[in-house]
C-alpha cells in the first residue's frame, strides 16, 4: 500500500501549507487514492 501512503503524505502536506493554489494537487491526490483503493476499504483520512 505505498502508493496509498504517498497520497496521504501529499495530502497531509498540502492541508498543512494551506495554500489555495495547491488545490488542484489536492484533488489528484484524493483522485489517486479513490483509484489504488477497492471500496469497500477507502476510510477518511485521519
Amino acid at each position: 500500500m505505498a502508493h496509498l501512503e504517498n497520497c496521504k503524505t501529499i495530502l497531509r502536506n498540502l492541508i498543512a501549507k494551506g495554500d489555495a493554489k495547491c488545490i488542484p494537487l489536492a484533488e489528484r491526490a484524493d483522485n489517486d487514492y479513490l483509484e489504488a483503493t477497492p471500496t469497500a476499504a477507502r476510510v477518511a483520512f485521519g
